[in-house]
């Protein structure tokens, strides 16, 4: 073969013969080699049966950049390599003389230095080597380091070594040593030397070990020392057969948490775990003994580091195409699991596995708590899996005691949880599951299909007179009837009704300074996304008779309405919502009543916590210019500002929303009651007596208020509590003594009210209202949005 031309744009010129003679012997001469820096001259022959060729071989590479668009990467460094065998004798066998030298670079690794050099006796008939390898300034990604490879005797007693010394495996430094004797004709290996050194854990081999390969699989004495810095080693040991017959005797032992520590941050933790195997039979249908023990096994860091020690005995007995298995777990007085039963060893074989015990969750209080979440109870377990590996069937109970649960940042506290899940076949049913909140109780009903596919759902959730929800910001009584139904692999819907009997929604005059978490999207990132394919569909009414409440920061509103959230979860469709019925803005000792106002539950504050989102005002009319308190964002953060028509300052707003004039025209005192009121808009103050009177007394509204009319200074003690639905009871006394009212609201409709009020009369300053007369009078009213 002869070629004259260019390659990748550059000259090449090749003279290449090969043959194969009649007695077997295959030949190749290279004449001539020239393109771009390979440059190269060959005579070689291989006898027949031989593994070497013989000859002579000079190809130098002297840039290997030169193949870069040929390997389609970018290479770097140059190749020697030198091939030359001496003339044999009767007497004396050829001898081969190997050289290889140079570097190697690419993207993604680099060897700078390779020095392979040495002889091989007799190639043809009995190959003998004498090579040894050295390979300096290796790089890959972060690892440094060097390596040296050694190679002597024949091939049924080959004495192989390896050294190597490594920076940042892992950001630590890394060592090996090994030395072995390689017999292959025979297919085994003597392993006489083995110690290396990763993330500051030593291995070593305790004395020489055999190893057989090819249709024998076994080995003799394989024992291996694993200690990591100060610790006492773990050991291993390892004799018997694979194949063809099955005859293994493993023993492991003091094996501690240590030695995953360097591996994993953070991780610290105490125990030991032992095992031990003797195994006979065959791959396929093995037989024997096996076990696991685990002592003391227990977290030293963390929120789990209050758990108790975890003790951990199995056993297991194997007969062919099974096994019998019995395992217990303790942790304190906590938990006491025992398991026991027959597995199979195929993936078609018959299941008879029991499990029983009890678990007391307030363990689970050392990861809850620190969450601001509180469990206690028992729950005990009685199940049993039996029939085909294929399609199991579960059968018995898991009961529930006791449980009371509590998310003390959320306010939410269910007590006496008691019921039982029981299994039957393919399906879990919950079975008269009741929980406590408040005077009210949640019940669940229902049944997961846990084994069969697609994992159906069909679950009632029942609430009457609930109330799980108890905190500064809302505390809520709820009746509920919904149902979850469907598919948990694919798609779940929840419909039905949610009533709201009595809401309160609390306004902290302040909070407490926080630093909210944003999530950050550099340029070219995307946004993470859930991986859950489920969907969940939403049909659910909420509805709210009345007795809704919205008091704090100088708000006391009552709402009604209804609402209806349709649509998926990941994009609600909501519609409706809870508007004003009655209410007023305390505002320096002046009562500002609400034209509108309107609570809907469609946010959450930077906490994540239920926040409901707030939209309320307050107008009045001053000399023709209407002014406006307005409250808005959520009732973790509330919002408040002033407006008016035509535009004015907020001072001015204010001064005519407290006095009904301009701040021209203030006296001191009303100045003096404008900073009062500037304090309270800012949070000035979180003092709110009222509010805890209120609460004690059992009332729905307690109030102090000034004088409603225009230059009005009296001020009054208001109270009043719903005896029943739509029918509110109240009183109102002068602070003065002047006057004492007594008023009852019937709702007849949602828009017209029935007004009456008993009064023992008394002087008004100004224009006599609905609101400031302090007489007796019967009236009716009608309201409407415009």
């Amino acid at each position: 073969m002869r070629a004259d031309g260019k390659l990748d744009g550059r000259k090449l010129a090749l003279d290449a013969a090969f043959s194969r003679h009649e007695d077997g012997l295959t030949e190749l001469t290279l004449t001539e080699l020239d393109w771009a820096s390979l440059v190269g001259k060959a005579h070689l022959t291989l006898p027949p049966a031989a593994r070497i060729p013989l000859g002579t071989l000079a190809i130098t590479a002297g840039n290997l950049n030169d193949f870069s668009a040929l390997a389609g990467k970018r290479l770097g460094g140059r190749l020697v390599l030198d091939l030359h065998t001496s003339e044999a004798s009767e007497k004396t066998p050829p001898i081969v003389t190997l050289s290889l030298k140079g570097g190697v670079s690419a993207p993604e690794a680099r060897i700078g230095k390779i020095d392979l050099g040495g002889t091989i006796n007799d190639p043809v008939n009995k190959p003998a080597f004498n090579l040894k390898l050295a390979l300096a300034g290796i790089e890959a990604q972060a690892i440094k380091g060097s390596a040296k490879l050694a190679a002597q005797g024949p091939l049924d007693a080959l004495a192989l070594s390896l050294n190597g010394a490594f920076q940042n495996v892992m950001a630590a430094p890394a060592t090996l040593d090994t030395a072995l004797l390689l017999d292959l004709p025979g297919k085994t290996v003597r392993l006489d030397r083995l110690a290396g050194l990763v993330k500051g854990e030593t291995i070593r081999l305790s004395g020489r070990s055999q190893i057989v390969f090819g249709t024998e699989m076994g080995v003799d004495r394989l024992q291996l020392a694993v200690a990591p810095a100060g610790v006492a080693p773990a050991t291993l040991s390892l004799a018997g057969t694979v194949k063809p017959k099955l005859n293994l005797h493993l023993r492991l032992a003091q094996v501690t948490p240590a030695l995953a520590k360097p591996f994993v941050t953070g991780f610290d933790a105490a125990g030991v775990l032992s095992a031990q195997a003797d195994l006979g039979g065959d791959i396929a249908r093995p037989t024997g003994t096996a076990s696991v023990t685990l002592h003391g096994f227990r977290l030293r860091n963390g929120p789990a580091a209050s758990l108790p020690p975890l003790a951990l005995q199995a056993n297991t007995t194997l007969s062919g195409q099974s096994a019998q298995l019995t395992a217990q777990a303790d942790a304190g007085k906590s938990i006491a699991l025992r398991v026991a039963g027959k597995v199979p060893l195929t993936a078609t074989g018959p299941i008879d596995v029991r499990m029983n015990g009890s678990v007391d969750l307030s363990v689970a209080n050392a990861i809850l708590g620190a969450q601001g979440m509180g469990v206690s109870g028992r729950s005990r377990i009685d199940l049993a899996v039996n029939g085909q590996a294929t399609a199991p069937k579960a059968n018995g109970q898991v009961t529930l005691e006791n449980i009371n649960f509590a998310h003390y940042g959320q306010g939410v506290r269910l007590t006496e949880i008691n019921g039982a899940i029981v299994a039957a076949n393919d399906s879990l049913t919950l079975q008269n599951v009741v929980a406590h909140a408040g005077k009210g109780t949640i019940g669940l009903s229902g049944s997961v299909g846990v084994l069969r596919p697609g994992l159906p759902i069909d679950i009632r959730i029942v609430a009457r007179k609930a109330q799980p929800v108890t905190s500064d910001l809302l505390t809520a009584v709820i009746d509920t009837d919904l149902r979850a139904h469907g598919q948990l692999s694919s798609r779940l819907d929840v419909d039905g009704g949610i009533r709201l009997p009595s809401v309160v929604v609390n306004i902290p005059n302040s909070m407490p300074a926080s630093v909210p978490q944003l999530t950050v999207i550099r340029p070219g990132e995307k946004q993470e996304t859930s991986a859950s394919s489920l969907v969940i569909g939403l049909d659910v009414s909420v509805l709210s008779p009345g007795s809704f409440f919205v008091r704090g920061h100088g708000l006391d509103a009552e709402m009604s309405g209804k609402l209806h959230v349709g649509g998926l979860s990941s994009a609600p469709d909501i519609s409706g919502g809870f508007d004003l019925k009655r209410g007023f803005f305390n505002l320096a000792g002046v009562n500002l009543n609400f034209t509108k106002g309107r609570v809907a539950f469609d946010g959450s504050g930077v906490d994540h916590k239920l926040d409901p989102s707030l939209d309320f005002r307050a107008d009045r009319n001053v000399q023709g210019a209407i002014a406006s308190l307005v409250v808005g964002g959520y009732a973790s953060a509330p919002k408040i500002d002033f407006a008016s028509q035509p535009s004015l300052p907020r001072d001015q707003v204010l001064s005519m929303l407290l006095f009904g004039s301009s701040t021209a025209s203030l006296s001191p005192t009303q100045l003096a009651s404008l900073a009062a009121a500037v304090a309270q808009m800012t949070g000035g103050s979180s003092f709110d007596p009222l509010n805890k009177v209120r609460g004690l007394l059992g009332l729905d509204r307690l109030a102090v208020g000034g004088g409603s009319g225009v230059d009005n200074g009296g001020a009054s003690l208001e109270a009043g509590k719903y005896v029943m639905k739509g029918v509110y009871v109240g009183a109102k006394q002068a602070t003065g003594g002047t006057g004492t009212q007594a008023q009852v609201q019937v709702d007849l409709t949602k828009r017209l009210k029935l007004n009456t009020t008993v009064g023992t009369g008394g002087q008004v300053t100004g224009f006599t209202t609905p609101e400031n007369d302090p007489g007796s009078s019967v009236g009716v009213s009608y309201g409407f949005d415009y």
